[in-house]
């Protein structure tokens, strides 16, 4: 089911957004996204920015299929432009229903939207999902350094619980 939202961006211009959920066979339409995303951890981290820019999509692709293949469910919410179909940003979500473990893996929204709550309703929907599947015991990880992302985080009742350390 899509949905629809009509916003005004910072340029002053109509922007018709619809929200579907997809799975992850459309990982590959989200690469241009994928990459901005990891372009903003790398210039928020504090100390691993050049960590950042060693990522790549298909490592990252990898690591999806590893999930699917150890019982995981991936999915995407996708922000499409009701013309054209340009992603406007996503979430990525994985659960394991076993176990009833899930984790909101990435979320973007490109800088054009941001304010508008695009982020917001990724989230709900997100959320949403894993109330439908009984998927109570959740997780996501946020790159040291991005204060907005954890501040967005906390409106939705997550809250840092231990800090992964690296050596430099």
């Amino acid at each position: 089911m899509a949905l629809q939202f009509d916003i005004e961006n910072k340029e002053k211009k109509i922007m018709n957004m619809i929200c579907k959920q997809m799975d992850y066979t459309s990982f590959p339409l989200l690469k241009p996204l994928w990459v901005k995303l990891v372009e903003n951890n790398g210039s928020n981290s504090t100390y691993f920015s050049h960590l950042f820019k060693t990522f790549t999509f298909e490592v990252h692709e990898s690591l999806l299929q590893q999930k699917i293949a150890s019982g995981c469910e991936v999915i995407f919410f996708v922000l499409l432009s009701k013309e054209g179909g340009e992603p406007g940003g996503f979430c990525a979500v994985n659960c394991n229903r076993e176990l009833g473990e899930g984790e909101i893996e990435m979320l973007y929204v490109d800088e054009r939207l941001r304010g508008s709550g695009y982020g917001k309703l990724l989230m709900s929907k997100a959320l949403a999902y894993f109330d439908e599947n009984g998927i109570s015991n959740l997780k996501l990880c946020v790159a040291f350094g991005n204060d907005k992302a954890i501040g967005f985080y906390q409106k939705f009742g997550f809250y840092p619980f231990t800090i992964d350390m690296l050596r430099k």
